[in-house]
C-alpha cells in the first residue's frame, strides 16, 4: 500500500487567527478565526479524505474499514482497535483557548460516554513573543482552591504558566488542566477524541452575548490533581542515524510515539519498517519516494500516512535540510 496524503480540514475556533496560511493551508479571504486544520482523521465529526492515487476519495473510516490490515500490518492492537488510533492537527491560537480537561480511558468508560479519553502532545512550531501554555496547575492548588476561584473569576492565577519556543513539546495526559494564548502554531498529535470539558472561558462572550457552555462539575471531576505543573520535554534523547541524520525522541505514550527527524541529509527510515507511521514535515522541503510509486514532493505544512505495508521510503532533500516529525507506535 503506498503513502497516503489527505485533504486537510479547516475548523474556525473563536481562538484562532490567520497563521496556518503561513503553513500552506488555503484559508478563505475574510476567515480570521480558524483555529484548527485537521491533517489526518478518522473521527466522526470529520474523516480525512484520501486526495488522489488509487484510493482517492476515499477516507479515513472506509480504510479502516475496509484496508485495514494493509495499514497497520502485524500490529494487533492496531488490528483490533475501534477506531483510527490519532488525530493530527495544526492549531493557531491567538485569542485563548478555553482552560479544559480531557477524561481519561477509565472515566470515559465509567461515564459511558460516547467518545473515548483523551491524552495529546504539542510540538510548538510558531511563538510570538508574548505566547502562553498553561500546563497543569500551581503546586499546592487543590480542588477547593480551584472552586473557589472559578467562583471569584481568579482562574489563571492558579495555572502553571509556560512560556513557549520554537521546537519545544509538551505531552498532556488525560485529567491536565490546560490552554493556549498569544500567537502559537501547534502540531497536535492526540488520541482520536474529541471529548473536551471546558473549566473556564475567561469570560468572554459571542457577538450575540452569550458565552460557550462550560462544563466546571464534570471537569472538576475528571482532573488528575495529583500531576500538578506540567513542563516542556526535558533534554530528549537525540541520537545519529547517519550522517547528516539525526532522530530524537519526543514523548513515548501508550497512545503514541514522537520523533523529530533532522535531516541534512536523504534518509531511508527503516527503523520505523513494518509501522504505519505519519510524517508531518516542520521545516524545509523534501520528496517522499517508495518504490516505483511516483515521487511525492512535500513542503513545510504537510502529513503524509505510510502504511505498515508500504514498500520502503526515502526521504529525500530539495534544500540543504529539513525537520520532519514521525508519528507511530
Amino acid at each position: 500500500m503506498e503513502p497516503l496524503v489527505f485533504e486537510p480540514y479547516l475548523r474556525p475556533q473563536i481562538w484562532g487567527g490567520r497563521r496556518l496560511a503561513d503553513w500552506g493551508k488555503t484559508l478563505p479571504p475574510n476567515a480570521d478565526t480558524i483555529g484548527e486544520s485537521w491533517e489526518l482523521s478518522g473521527h466522526p465529526l470529520h474523516a480525512s479524505r484520501v486526495i488522489d492515487g488509487p484510493f482517492v476519495g476515499l477516507t479515513v473510516r472506509d480504510l479502516w474499514s475496509h484496508e485495514r490490515i494493509a495499514l497497520v500490518g502485524d500490529d494487533p492492537g492496531g488490528r483490533a482497535s475501534e477506531r483510527f488510533p490519532w488525530l493530527v492537527k495544526l492549531l493557531n491560537c491567538e485569542a485563548p483557548l478555553s482552560v479544559q480537561v480531557h477524561p481519561s480511558q477509565s472515566a470515559a468508560r465509567r461515564w459511558s460516554l460516547d467518545e473515548p479519553g483523551k491524552s495529546e502532545a504539542w510540538v510548538v512550531l510558531e511563538s510570538q513573543p508574548k505566547a502562553v501554555i498553561h500546563a497543569g496547575l500551581k503546586r499546592g492548588i487543590d480542588r477547593s482552591a480551584l472552586e473557589s476561584a472559578l467562583g471569584s473569576g481568579q482562574v489563571v492565577e492558579q495555572l502553571n504558566a509556560l512560556s513557549p519556543e520554537g521546537g519545544e513539546c509538551l505531552y498532556l495526559p488525560s485529567g491536565t488542566v490546560h490552554s493556549a494564548q498569544g500567537g502559537l502554531v501547534l502540531l497536535e498529535v492526540q488520541s482520536t477524541s474529541d471529548a473536551t470539558y471546558r473549566l473556564w472561558d475567561w469570560e468572554r462572550r459571542d457577538a450575540q452575548g452569550l458565552s460557550r457552555p462550560l462544563h466546571r462539575d464534570q471537569a472538576l471531576e475528571l482532573i488528575a490533581w495529583s500531576l500538578g505543573p506540567l513542563g516542556f520535554v526535558q533534554a530528549p534523547t537525540t541520537l545519529p542515524l547517519a550522517a547528516g541524520v539525526s532522530r530524537t525522541q519526543l514523548v513515548d505514550c501508550p497512545e503514541f510515539v514522537l520523533h523529530r527527524y533532522h535531516l541534512q541529509a536523504s534518509h531511508r527510515p527503516t527503523e520505523l519498517g513494518g509501522r504505519m507511521t505519519v510524517w508531518f514535515v516542520a521545516g524545509g522541503d523534501v520528496t517522499l519516494r517508495c518504490g516505483d510509486a511516483a515521487p511525492r514532493p512535500l513542503t513545510r505544512g504537510q502529513t503524509v500516512l505510510v502504511p505498515a505495508t508500504s514498500r520502503p521510503i526515502r526521504w529525500e532533500l530539495t534544500g540543504p535540510e529539513a525537520t520532519l516529525i514521525s508519528v507511530s507506535r
